[in-house]
């Protein structure tokens, strides 16, 4: 028998399958995008994810 979570998985690859283009974005693309670098959101990180939300 089918369950839900397999119903919901298959509508996800489905729906992934036709509308992907193909197209992909660099990571350091997107991070300077938004007016950041890759060395200033390192050397803000803590290590820690809980302390890096504040």
């Amino acid at each position: 028998m089918t369950s839900p979570r397999d119903l919901r998985d298959l509508a996800l690859v489905l729906t992934r399958e036709a509308t992907d283009t193909g197209r992909r974005t660099d990571l350091d693309a997107a991070i300077e995008r938004y007016g950041f670098t890759r060395a200033e959101l390192a050397s803000e990180s803590t290590g820690d994810p809980d302390a890096d939300r504040q």
